[in-house]
């Protein structure tokens, strides 16, 4: 399982996540803004790799843990102050700041002014389907391809991510580059089989999702997780000879809720409607 709270921070790894019908409860639920000519603009991690290595989550009551790269922590109540509008890949977010030492800290950290904020609507900083799914065997077709280490063991299904995924390992590959909602242990399944999805149903334990699409990546995906750098084998490279649709490279699924409740990590997944 994995959801970020502050959008573009290090993926986090609960052992349960929530899913309501538009939103993964909790996920995207944060941002950063940067002024940008006469607006403001949700920051792009794609341009602020560093905001890979800041640590946040949501604890009782709202409260965001915040842990920067140089050991910093702060607590954010998440009391907020004048609503703004930001502009996010073309279509306004409505935004509330949250002011406090941590803006400052924020905007060291990527070299420019950057101002914490709360998101007033659940995928308003959600470029796609709430629920993002990739496969075992997918991962492990990439790190093939690359040449490198990748699979089972190595990245997921441990329970206690400590949120570095490959950043300390430069010849790895593994579900962590994709920042998931879900990775699905797939077993005996041939590479990319999750393609077929398209269009039907999974129960995932007790809830039921919608497969809209194939995912189009972009260049976060060459971030080596936990460290705001970009390098290690890169999946865009290895995905671009055979996984482009319209001009994006395609990799892992976007789904919606048919069926909201709560999953597990080890809950049974079934393709109920093909």
């Amino acid at each position: 399982m994995g959801l970020t709270p502050l959008k573009g921070a290090a993926h986090s790894h609960p052992e349960r996540i929530a899913v309501r019908r538009d939103e993964v409860v909790g996920d995207r639920r944060w941002a950063l803004i940067q002024p940008a000519a006469s607006e403001w603009r949700i920051v792009r991690t794609v341009e602020s790799p560093k905001m890979t290595a800041v640590r946040a989550r949501c604890a009782a009551g709202g409260v965001l843990h915040l842990e920067l790269p140089d050991g910093r922590r702060y607590l954010v109540d998440g009391a907020h102050t004048g609503a703004v509008v930001a502009e996010y890949w073309g279509r306004p977010a409505n935004v509330h700041l949250v002011p406090g030492p941590w803006d400052r800290a924020l905007s060291e950290l990527l070299g420019g002014e950057v101002q914490l904020v709360t998101v007033d609507r659940a995928g308003a900083v959600v470029f796609a389907e709430p629920v993002s799914i990739v496969t075992t065997s997918s991962v492990l077709e990439v790190a093939r391809r690359g040449g490198v280490r990748g699979g089972e063991g190595e990245g997921h299904g441990d329970g206690e991510r400590d949120g570095d995924g490959d950043g300390g390992v430069e010849g790895r590959v593994d579900d962590e580059r994709f920042r998931s909602t879900m990775v699905i242990d797939t077993p005996g399944l041939s590479a990319f089989a999750e393609d077929g999805w398209v269009g039907g149903r999974l129960r995932v334990g007790p809830v039921e999702l919608i497969v809209r699409q194939r995912q189009a990546r972009c260049a976060v995906i060459r971030i080596r997780p936990g460290t705001g750098v970009v390098g290690g084998p890169d999946p865009l490279r290895l995905l671009a000879a055979d996984r482009v649709v319209n001009g994006e490279v395609v990799f892992g699924l976007g789904a919606e809720v048919a069926v909201p409740g709560e999953i597990a990590v080890g809950d049974p997944v079934h393709l109920t409607r093909a």
